[in-house]
């Protein structure tokens, strides 16, 4: 019998503390979306910051090159590295931003909006730059140039259809997470109120366990969720851009999750060696007493 209560027991604390570490997970999703997604400067340096990359600006120029040469198999192999290679130091232009900065208002409507339209790179004031490198492909004994007109328009970076209802999600979770927040903390008082005055110390080192847990579980799912986001790319070159956005973005979520889990470490730390230097002073006092 008194097996089957402390099972009982243990169950329902299990479940007690795992809904405090689901409710914390969504106050912190919720203000990393506040604070990264829905926010229009951060969630534009993010996305520059990831087309700055050496390996981004490669695959761009790849996507591209596969573009302009995808029914000219033959130039394709001749000249697709140096148009891709022009491709990418272009990246580094102020022409260029203009257009990553167009990409990363559309990529935030995938967020912010219910519109399910492909987010692309527009290409179309590139031409006249991409055209202007005939002196480079005119090394070639090919002789062959490159017209304005095999320049696509744009190129597809992330293909919407291939997404779930982002935008339901996070708005879903964006409002919740005030609420989540407050529940936590009403549950977690209520369980320190319940254990009276005399298990307050136990029960706040626990609670500080469960917020680090927490955070731990947080730090986890940004890798874990990495494949799925990635897997949308058509190819190879597409599918590294999409790694390096993916940890552009995750990571303020798990230098939140971080954080959070450093102040609960600090507080469990604090609480320990008060608790210990008060235990010594009392028994202290008791024996200076006698």
């Amino acid at each position: 019998m008194k097996s089957r209560r402390k099972n009982q027991y243990i169950l329902k604390m299990t479940l007690f503390f795992g809904a405090i570490m689901a409710l914390l997970l969504v106050s912190l999703s919720a203000f990393w979306l506040n604070r990264v997604i829905f926010n229009t400067e951060q969630f534009t340096s993010l996305t520059l910051k990831a087309f700055s990359e050496q390996s981004s600006r490669e695959s761009v120029g790849d996507m591209v090159a596969d573009r302009i040469f995808e029914n000219t198999p033959a130039l394709k192999a001749v000249l697709s590295d140096r148009v891709s290679g022009y491709v990418a130091g272009l990246l580094g232009t102020d022409t260029a931003r203009n257009s990553v900065e167009r990409l990363a208002r559309q990529s935030q409507l995938v967020f912010t909006s219910p519109r399910r339209d492909p987010v692309v790179l527009d290409l179309a004031s590139w031409k006249t730059f991409v055209v202007s490198a005939q002196e480079v492909v005119q090394k070639d004994e090919t002789q062959r140039r490159i017209n304005a007109d095999d320049i696509p328009d744009t190129v597809t970076i992330i293909d919407t259809s291939k997404l779930p209802n982002i935008h339901t999600t996070s708005v879903y979770v964006h409002i919740a997470g005030p609420l989540s927040l407050l529940a936590a903390i009403g549950l977690a008082g209520y369980w320190l109120w319940r254990g009276g005055k005399n298990n307050s110390y136990k029960r706040v080192r626990i609670l500080m366990l469960v917020v680090i847990a927490s955070s731990g579980v947080a730090v986890i799912i940004g890798p874990l969720a990495e494949p799925s986001f990635v897997s949308i790319g058509r190819d190879a070159a597409s599918q590294t851009l999409l790694s390096n956005l993916y940890v552009a973005f995750i990571s303020p979520f798990r230098n939140m999750a971080l954080w959070t889990g450093s102040v609960a470490l600090v507080l469990l730390l604090a609480t320990t060696a008060w608790h210990e230097a008060n235990q010594r002073y009392t028994l202290l006092f008791k024996i200076t007493k006698k």
